[in-house]
């Protein structure tokens, strides 16, 4: 049957005004939008050496009057300046004015999250036995056309605590039961352990640290900086010196968890490096069914 209409293809989507690049619409009915992008993107980095996997979140502001934003140029940037190479301010910065510069003027600002493991190689406190610890690391940089405004960069430590209260209430008892030199001979030559102990726990320190754009990432430093303070992080492999040397680390450092966030905060503050912070103590309480938790920042907006 003969088409009457008689309209071409051509003709049709003239009319219809049809457009191939939706997410360009404008439109005054567009309000906008403080972050829109993709998050969750499977990636990696280079670090020490080795391609680590990574996860990144790409961000951007959107200003009004328009639908929507150029995501794919985001997915392509990150798979030319991201994939396999390795972390540093330098890029971040480069990352976050090619993020805005991608959408010709419709993105004022960027935001780019990247999440990883740093691999540490360990050695334990007296034979130095060889161990690995892995790190969750989460750098997120913001800035604008310009570059970088800031960093927050967060890690998390794994050390022991040992209560003060229930040192303290250990060493009564033991004095109580051993009022005689007899009695701590006889506790000596038995098989007995102690009449009390003290509960220890595993605990987690998260520390956020805020840098200013022309301070570098230094993950390693910044990690060590904190272990050393603490004392008493886990350990890897160990041998009977090495679980020695645990005990008498943790009988030297017991810590309720204000006492870890006060120690981390004091040591922080005295760098001119680190703009602010936030330090977050969890210790998972062996007495209790709940943790112990406590909290100290400084300019972490």
């Amino acid at each position: 049957m003969k088409n009457e209409l008689n309209v071409t293809d051509t003709q049709l989507k003239g009319s219809l005004k049809i457009s191939s690049d939706e997410q360009s619409v404008a439109g005054s009915s567009y309000i906008g939008i403080d972050w829109v992008g993709m998050s969750k993107i499977q990636s990696c980095i280079l670090d020490q050496g080795h391609l680590i996997p990574a996860e990144l979140d790409m961000h951007v502001s959107l200003r009004s009057g328009y639908r929507g934003i150029h995501m794919s140029r985001l997915y392509a940037l990150q798979m030319e300046s991201i994939v396999g190479k390795p972390l540093s301010t330098t890029l971040l910065n480069k990352i976050i004015s090619k993020s805005v510069a991608t959408q010709e003027g419709i993105a004022e600002k960027a935001r780019l999250k990247i999440k990883y493991s740093y691999l540490q190689k360990t050695l334990s406190l007296k034979s130095k036995s060889e161990g690995f610890r892995v790190y969750p690391v989460e750098i997120v940089a913001e800035g604008d056309a310009s570059g970088l405004s800031k960093v927050h960069t967060r890690f998390e430590i794994l050390y022991s605590s040992t209560c003060p209260q229930s040192a303290k209430l250990s060493k009564e008892y033991f004095k109580k039961e051993m009022d005689t030199s007899e009695a701590l001979e006889k506790w000596y030559r038995s098989n007995d352990i102690f009449p009390a102990t003290p509960h220890a726990q595993r605990s987690r320190m998260t520390v956020e640290l805020v840098t200013l754009k022309n301070v570098d990432l230094d993950i390693p430093g910044w990690i060590s900086l904190v272990e050393e303070r603490l004392q008493t992080v886990v350990q890897t492999a160990v041998k009977k010196s090495d679980e020695m040397e645990f005990a008498r680390l943790n009988a030297e450092n017991p810590m309720f968890c204000e006492d870890a966030t006060r120690m981390i905060a004091d040591v922080l503050s005295g760098y001119a490096d680190i703009h602010g912070f936030r330090v977050t103590a969890e210790h998972l309480e062996s007495l209790h069914p709940h943790d112990a938790y406590s909290q100290i920042s400084r300019n972490c907006n």
